[in-house]
């Protein structure tokens, strides 16, 4: 919580008042104003109005003492600029260029320089034909965070651009709602990148553009490597020929150790995943337990457009991992026969894969290779999803349950030990903590993966190389296998069953200063996050959920799920009124 003064502005304030008090008198009257005349600890409570600037702060922060901007009530303002700053936080606000006495369709935030630990939670950017975030190829955000809020109407015009173009080491990008981009949802480059909960609907193309959901700064001179996109839920545009959910085009440095898990994609025009090596190689790309729901949906050839392109386009190699994902009708409307979910062409790169399931409901397609390679293949398997064309979650009795494997074994045995080695060159399937690099709320955004060893489970502190330093002690025999997650049982696809469902609720209790959250099933949940006056201050992932409650102000707490869904977060109610419910329905 913040430990310095807390000023105020409100748009019948002045510049030439102390920012002390929150009346006309006391108040500032200018967003720039106030974040030049703080000092790391401050908090700046904006009141309710519109503010036609584009604020550029001047303090920095400092590790645990940020600078903190809130919106109180609905504030709109043009926009935002940083330039070479650290641990400013920025919430709550309404961006929009279009505002009258704004420069309309210019970017709306804009970091240039080299920034460390600047937040964005819960701020709505729109409205402009240009970019709505923006640290671009020579531009750094280091240890940044961006949780919550919407981004929308974003270049809808016959120009092309993005909603977040970021680039910068250990960044969270998380909750957030992309709707009506024209061009591309978030461009990112650097290393060990966390992309988590994000909702991509109404991507639209525009002039010759294809819109893309994510895609690896092809520019960018720190690649992308060690990186996680995870449990994102994208709603594509079948009117778009072109229309990718993952699009990796390495230009300038390889790309390496990424990620891609837990993510669910319908309704896709082109391509779920393409990945092309232009210039450098891809290695060790690690795609697994995802669901991808009818793909290219506007070619409409005899001859299938593959909805996952693996390709070695420009001959500089590629090796990627395929596991445990659902495809159900993954390829264009007229391909019935000679059926692969993914192509792998222009070299045959090095792909390894089992436990994947293929499924047509018109029963009569042909799977070929390199499809039929795998040695636990699932074709023509019905995953009996509770919706195929709104809610991918398995029932009861779903094929695709218990039908997952293991992602590696182990090279060597153990007894009583936090090291681990697994087989050559699989290290990199599993993330550990990003605390070191990502300090923020005591590094509690990304906590290592939890994966069972047998079938024993423990917590993944750190990764380097093909060792795995584990939190806590576990003894394993040679060649044992490795699954991701808390189970040695493995469902295939993003959504694991679960008889209670996928609806997310909570509550909290207060006693003795202390809150506690309750969700209604904490494997649902992957981080709670409590506010004191709309500003987050503490972050807990581990069940049960608690934290201290202030002295002062109004408290709340938000539930983060864990899984992908279009309901990014819900509001723990107090004691045992009825909370908004997540559903995994468009």
């Amino acid at each position: 919580m913040a430990s310095g003064a807390t000023f105020y502005v409100r748009s019948d304030g002045s510049d030439g008042n102390s920012g002390l008090t929150n009346d006309p008198g006391g108040a500032w009257r200018t967003i720039g104003y106030a974040a030049a005349h703080v000092a790391a600890g401050d908090t700046v409570r904006v009141q309710a109005g519109t503010y036609v600037e584009v604020a550029s702060p001047i303090v920095s922060g400092t590790s645990g003492n940020t600078v903190t901007l809130v919106a109180d009530g609905a504030v709109t303002t043009c926009g935002m600029a940083f330039n070479s700053r650290s641990y400013i936080r920025v919430i709550g606000f309404t961006m929009d260029p279009s505002t009258g006495g704004c420069t309309a369709n210019s970017s709306i935030v804009v970091i240039t320089g080299t920034n460390t630990g600047l937040e964005f939670w819960n701020n709505t950017l729109q409205n402009t034909d240009a970019n709505a975030l923006i640290a671009d190829i020579n531009e750094r955000c280091n240890s940044c965070i961006i949780i919550g809020g919407h981004i929308q109407n974003i270049g809808n015009h016959p120009g092309s651009y993005n909603a977040i173009t970021l680039n910068g080491n250990d960044t969270f990008i998380g909750y957030v709602d992309f709707n009506t981009i024209c061009y591309l949802g978030v461009v990112p480059g650097g290393n060990r990148l966390r992309l988590m909960n994000l909702n991509f609907r109404g991507m639209i193309q525009c002039a010759t553009s294809h819109p893309d959901f994510i895609y690896p700064h092809a520019l960018s001179s720190l690649g992308y490597n060690g990186s996680v996109v995870e449990s994102s839920y994208g709603i594509g545009t079948i009117t778009s020929t072109d229309n990718k959910a993952m699009h990796v085009q390495p230009q300038v440095v390889a790309f390496n150790d990424d990620i891609w898990r837990l993510n669910v994609t319908y309704n896709m025009g082109g391509a779920f995943f393409s990945v092309y090596d232009w210039d450098f190689p891809i290695n060790r790309f690690r795609f697994y337990n995802n669901t991808h729901v009818n793909c290219d949906r506007a070619n409409s050839g005899t001859q299938f457009n593959s909805c996952g392109t693996l390709s070695a386009q420009g001959g500089h190699g590629l090796s990627a991992s395929v596991y445990n994902n659902i495809f159900y009708e993954a390829w264009s409307d007229a391909a019935t026969t000679s059926i692969t979910p993914w192509d792998e062409n222009n070299g045959l790169p090095v792909v390894t894969k089992d436990y994947n399931l293929a499924y047509s409901p018109i029963g009569s397609v042909t799977f070929q290779s390199p499809w039929t390679g795998q040695t636990h293949v699932q074709s023509n398997v019905n995953p009996s999803f509770a919706n195929a064309s709104s809610d991918f979650t398995l029932q009861v009795g779903s094929l695709a349950r218990g039908a997952g494997g293991a992602l590696t074994t182990t090279s060597g045995s153990g007894s009583n030990s936090t090291t681990v080695t697994v087989a050559a060159n699989t290290g990199s399937f599993f993330i550990g903590s990003n605390a070191s690099n990502l300090p923020q709320y005591g590094g509690a955004l990304v906590p290592g993966d939890v994966i069972t060893v047998g079938t024993t489970s423990a917590q993944v502190s750190s990764v380097s190389g093909d060792t795995l330093t584990l939190a806590s002690p576990i003894s394993w025999s040679n060649g044992a296998p490795v699954y991701f997650g808390l189970s040695s049982t493995v469902d295939l696809g993003a959504y694991p069953y679960k008889s209670g469902g996928y609806a997310l609720s909570a509550t909290y209790a207060i006693v003795g200063g202390t809150a506690t959250i309750t969700p209604n099933d904490a494997s649902l949940v992957r981080f709670v996050v409590c506010y004191r006056d709309g500003v987050p201050y503490t972050v807990d992932n581990s069940s049960p959920y608690t934290c201290a409650v202030p002295d002062t102000g109004t408290f709340s707490a938000r539930v983060y799920p864990h899984y992908a869904s279009t309901t990014l977060w819900v509001t723990a109610a107090d004691g045992p009124s009825a909370p908004t419910s997540l559903t995994v329905k468009q």
